[in-house]
């Protein structure tokens, strides 16, 4: 998925009709304001650069199955809230919010516990790292661990530890060497236990996991390093990561117990069996951040594991307009097969699943694999353009045909079972059929046409129209440079599946029923890059 730099827009855009807003944030000036902070930290602070390597990966134990590291962002964090503090001097309207009513409470908080972050980074490496093992455990085994990068921390932590203890009942235990080897655990159990070595600072849920992984320490074992996990983790460091993250799916997956035959045949069938390792990376690639993850399996795909068709271009997308408010695609192999992996697997737990099957055909006079899914070649765009009540939403759904005739005549036979008529009529070469659809409400229009190998289905002849014109005049989303400039790099060949949003759009129509933020988006001008999320199929992941 590629990620940019929020704006202000895309960062309120979560906020949802009814959610009750401070009546301070109800003020557009105010939001405005905010959103001119926000872009400021975003260009004005330097953020730890990608990591080609770990070096706390390899000291990990050989039973690690989850593994998460990031890069210590106090400095990052430190220089955000010099240049809130130096925007609350300057701004008097921001610093009237920040010193009333229940920000005059909160925000020294906030700005205490920032600093307070800032001071523990000062003590801490480039990257801080969190490792779990489940094997032989009912559950899993947590450390945290870190290089030290000055004297210090020992006592840093037990004064901030102390200032927890007051407020909580159980407490946060720190040692160094000298005192773990008569440490106890706490009765109740604290929260978690530290030590606090020269080189290291390592966190447990227990004293005895403490001085299990200090001897592993002190050994030298490296019996993690070299080991299939370790090195696929190892690679997602390659080009430069700010975070890491993984998961031996397949040891967890032997671990986890067995359940009924049914369920496990079940299970062996969907494919996901077979999964390898989850591997997340954040990094930046070609100038743009991304966030990616990848699913690997210890052989060819198979089973619902391998519905997602390897990535291609999606001539869908030249029927979608480059103002689209959201978009999905998605390439699936051989819809006939998916609806027989579909019934095998219904049907291993409920042998009727599909029993009365056979006499809807039968009484329809079509088969619902040959003479529907046989005749699409698994390519499928919805498309929302428009949607702001109280008019129609405006949608478009584009099939991916093999054979136009044979669905044409499909779509025919359907439609003589409804209670009402198509009509038809032919422009530019093509025929548009159009349905009115009676409601309690007003007639619904919904248009369809096939053209160049697929059939467009909107929401009226007005839509269904457009959406022609877009493709054959080449303005469409997949000639759209913004488009384009917003895809991950390094996939020039297609891909699989998109999910794609306006982010300042969306934010507009979830502020519909809130009138000072449909206001203040209204305000906003429509330029930022698209958010968009890409998947892509491989043979083995």
């Amino acid at each position: 998925m590629l990620v940019k730099p929020a704006s202000f827009a895309q960062s309120t855009a979560a906020v949802g009709p009814g959610v009750a807003l401070p009546q301070e944030l109800r003020n557009p000036e105010l939001l405005a304001e905010i959103g001119r902070v926000l872009e400021k930290i975003q260009h004005g602070v330097q953020f730890p650069p990608g990591r080609s390597q770990s070096r706390l990966l390899p000291l990990l134990p050989k039973s690690t199955t989850l593994y998460i590291a990031f890069s210590n962002y106090g400095e990052a964090s430190h220089q955000a809230l010099k240049v809130f503090q130096q925007e609350l001097q300057e701004n008097q309207d921001l610093r009237g919010w920040w010193q009333r009513g229940e920000m005059a409470s909160t925000g020294p908080k906030v700005e205490e516990s920032l600093e307070r972050f800032y001071q523990l980074s000062q003590y801490l490496g480039d990257e801080i790292a969190v490792s779990a093992a489940t094997e032989g455990r009912q559950d899993p085994s947590f450390l945290m661990l870190a290089e030290v990068r000055k004297p210090g921390l020992k006592d840093f932590l037990r004064k901030s530890a102390d200032g927890l203890s007051s407020k909580s009942k159980q407490g946060i235990l720190v040692v160094d060497l000298r005192e773990l080897a008569t440490a106890k655990d706490a009765t109740p159990p604290q929260q978690f236990a530290i030590l606090v070595r020269p080189d290291f600072v390592v966190a447990a849920p227990t004293v005895a996991a403490l001085r299990s992984f200090n001897a592993h320490l002190d050994q030298k074992v490296r019996d993690f390093s070299g080991t299939p996990f370790e090195q696929r983790l190892s690679q997602a460091y390659d080009g430069g990561a700010t975070a890491v993250g993984g998961a031996d799916v397949q040891k967890i997956i032997s671990q986890i117990p067995t359940g009924s035959p049914q369920g496990q045949d079940i299970f062996r069938r969907t494919g996901f069996a077979d999964a390898k390792y989850l591997i997340l990376e954040h990094k930046n690639v070609a100038g743009q951040v991304v966030n990616q993850m990848e699913l690997s399996f210890a052989g060819p795909r198979h089973g619902v594991a391998a519905w997602l068709a390897a990535p291609r271009p999606m001539g869908s997308l030249e029927f979608v307009s480059p103002h689209a408010v959201l978009v999905s695609s998605l390439l699936l192999n051989d819809p006939a097969q998916i609806f027989e992996d579909v019934k095998d697997l219904a049907t291993i737990s409920d042998p009727n699943a599909f029993a009365t099957l056979p006499k809807m055909e039968q009484g329809l006079h079509l088969s619902l694999r040959e003479d529907l899914l046989r005749t699409l070649d698994g390519e499928l765009t919805i498309e929302l353009h428009r949607f702001a009540p109280p008019d129609e939403p405006e949608w478009k759904v584009i099939f991916g045909v093999k054979d136009a005739g044979h669905l044409q005549a499909t779509l025919a036979t359907l439609l003589a079972t409804a209670p009402f008529n198509p009509t038809q009529f032919e422009e530019g070469g093509v025929t548009y059929h159009i349905l009115q659809i009676p409601s309690a409400r007003k007639v619904v229009e919904i248009g369809y046409a096939f053209v160049d190998g697929y059939l467009v289905i909107a929401s009226g002849r007005k839509t269904l129209a457009e959406a022609i014109r877009i493709h054959r005049s080449g303005e469409s989303l997949a000639k759209s440079r913004k488009f384009l400039d917003a895809l991950p790099p390094g996939h020039d060949t297609g891909m699989s599946a998109m999910l794609l949003q306006d982010p300042i759009a969306m934010g507009a129509l979830r502020m519909r029923q809130m009138p000072e933020m449909a206001a203040l988006f209204a305000k906003l001008p429509n330029e930022g890059a698209p958010t968009i999320m890409c998947a892509y199929g491989e043979e083995q992941a």
